[in-house]
């Protein structure tokens, strides 16, 4: 973490062996989201307004830097984690109408837009009742919509992968106001194979476990012991609000009960085990609490929580969609989601399907998905671009580049689809095009190492190798996990004559990906340029085993054994090439050379 003045930066770097940096990448943080109570992550806003999350989050009860939720494992996403709207949702105000963003969680959030509200107040000449009915005041909504206000953000069952949440088919991300049911406006699942888990963001998930809330009947909500206009409550009221049910709470295990602090021995504060460095209030309300045990490792596998029951199609059509979306079992959601599915479900609905069954790879069922939620609704860029991906997965590219066009005509600013578009345009041959879209997907997403890596690649084709290596450099220093980009740098390095370097980048993509055959043959070229002939030849068999099909890798492999009189051994690869593509000229002619020196003519 950097200071320079009044700005703060994240910076990465890696060693090489040699101990000089290398890979140096760095973000501003520019917004934070957290009150820094327990901690306070940092956020980069890129100038086109789109935010990365950084990987290193201010842990206050520590006080001290540490992994950022999420990014504590082997293969962080580092600069790499786009903040979807699900994620500003519960940690930002409502955007205004012209897209303009809120800073920081305010009136809103609780009372609903507020704007008619402050018009008919500034008018001064409405009556109070009027004013007051012009916005929603949480304390007159009933118990069961007033715990709905605050459940929209505190209810998250697990941070696992499920989903947690999934909103309606026919809802927008901040389209919920208070007064409404939660469970109008998104469906939440859970995992019971860790039900018992205590984390982060899953107050309201514990405080519904407790058999204080089960028996109030809905009558305890968050307001019942939280003033959400203060910070800070006192353990008086706490006490009063546990008094008001347990009046007759026995003195002999609360001898000072007038005094006594109830929350710290019923509801305990724990390390939340999804975020190792904060310890919080468990909201499960328990007489005798105990430490939580080990917690198997969640299933992944959701079921319904709330609301607890769906009526059919409904529950098919969640259930399915949120096996598919959650990747736990999407052939069983494909199966569940195509029963339920009717001409009058949603076009979301549908979009959800084609893409349960793109991800399987049935890219002609997915189109047809596709299309078929585009004619209900074709004002969807998501599924446009979706509908371009499969036709893409089909080899349809000119049809999939009029999809990416239109998915850019509704949304604008998409960096997805204007990498998508700029490969498809590749493939159609238009590499000036291709080219201005890989560089508009930078515009809208500086951090986004795969259009650094295609476009420095594209430079390299077209002999710009100065701009290529620009290109690649940038991509491995964004993302040093990215295989490809060390391949291609490496290809860039060697065509600049700069073996040494090109070597140690393709190293890289081996340590990175052994089982990649392009750079184990990659690698064997380079060795052999360098006269390296055995250790060639064995990252040769290497590339061969990984991908018997890999024809390439065969004819220089024939070619290094026969190099290193290994006539036998060369004579059965180039005669492998021939059986795999029997027309190769490199490979006639090699074997007729190979066997010649076998009979001893030259």
């Amino acid at each position: 973490v950097v200071s320079r003045g009044d700005r703060l930066f994240q910076r990465r770097f890696e060693l090489t062996s040699q101990g000089t940096q290398t890979n140096v990448y760095e973000m501003e943080a520019t917004h934070a989201v957290g009150s820094g109570n327990h901690a306070r992550t940092w956020l980069h806003r890129s100038d086109a307004g789109e935010f990365t999350e950084l990987p290193l989050t201010w842990y206050s009860q520590e006080k001290r830097w540490a992994m950022s939720p999420g990014f504590d494992n082997p293969a962080p996403q580092d600069f790499t984690r786009i903040v979807d709207d699900r994620c500003l949702f519960c940690h930002n105000g409502y955007p205004s109408e012209a897209g303009k963003l809120a800073e920081g969680i305010d009136c809103q959030r609780c009372h609903g837009p507020g704007s008619r509200h402050i018009e008919i107040a500034s008018a001064g000449r409405a009556a109070r009742s009027d004013i007051a009915a012009a916005i929603v005041n949480p304390r007159k909504l009933s118990a069961e919509r007033q715990f709905d206000v605050c459940l929209q953000c505190h209810l998250e069952t697990t941070s696992a992968p499920l989903p947690a949440i999934m909103l309606r088919f026919d809802r927008e991300m901040n389209s919920f106001r208070p007064g409404e049911a939660l469970s109008a406006y998104a469906v939440q699942f859970d995992d019971v194979s860790s039900a018992n888990r205590f984390e982060i963001v899953n107050q309201g998930y514990r405080l519904r476990q407790s058999a204080c809330f089960r028996e109030s009947q809905g009558r305890l909500t968050c307001l019942t012991c939280h003033d959400p206009h203060q910070h800070q409550t006192s353990a008086a009221r706490y006490r009063s609000q546990c008094v008001s049910c347990h009046s007759s709470v026995a003195s002999a295990g609360h001898p000072d009960l007038q005094t006594s602090d109830c929350i710290s021995c019923h509801m305990l504060k724990r390390r939340a085990q999804d975020v190792d460095h904060v310890v919080m209030t468990d909201h499960r309300i328990e007489r005798k609490p105990a430490n939580l045990p080990k917690t198997p490792a969640a299933s992944g596998r959701p079921t319904l929580y709330f609301p607890a029951q769906l009526p059919e199609p409904d529950a098919g059509l969640y259930l399915g969609a949120a096996l598919i979306v959650g990747g736990a079992d999407r052939r069983d959601g494909i199966a569940k989601m195509q029963k339920s599915l009717n001409p009058n479900s949603p076009a979301k609905a549908t979009a959800v399907l084609g893409e349960g069954y793109f991800a399987e790879g049935n890219s002609d069922r997915a189109i047809e998905l596709f299309q078929q939620s585009l004619a209900k609704n074709p004002a969807a860029p998501k599924v446009r671009y979706n509908l371009g991906e499969a036709l893409a997965q089909a080899g349809r590219s000119g049809e999939a580049r009029v999809e990416y066009e239109q998915a850019l005509r509704l949304r604008g600013a998409f960096p997805e689809a204007e990498y998508a578009l700029a490969n498809a345009l590749i493939k159609t041959g238009d590499t000036a095009s291709a080219i201005a879209h890989f560089q508009k997907a930078i515009l809208l997403r500086p951090n986004y190492a795969e259009a650094h890596n295609n476009l420095g690649n594209l430079r390299a084709n077209g002999g710009a190798f100065d701009e290529a290596l620009r290109e690649l450099t940038v991509a491995v220093q964004i993302n040093p996990a990215l295989t490809d980009a060390h391949i291609n740098l490496a290809r860039v390095l060697s065509a600049q004559h700069q073996l040494p370097a090109a070597i140690e980048e393709i190293r890289k993509a081996v340590s990175l990906n052994g089982r990649h055959a392009v750079a184990r043959y990659n690698l064997a070229m380079l060795l052999q340029q360098t006269g390296s002939s055995l250790p060639a030849i064995a990252e040769y068999r290497r590339a061969v085993d990984i991908d018997p099909d890999f024809v390439e890798a065969h004819l220089r492999l024939a070619q290094a054994l026969g190099d290193a009189g290994q006539l036998d051994a060369s004579i059965s690869e180039f005669r492998e090439v021939l059986r795999r593509r029997p027309a190769d000229l490199a490979a006639t002619q090699g074997l007729e050379m190979a066997t010649g020196m076998k009979r001893g003519v030259r």
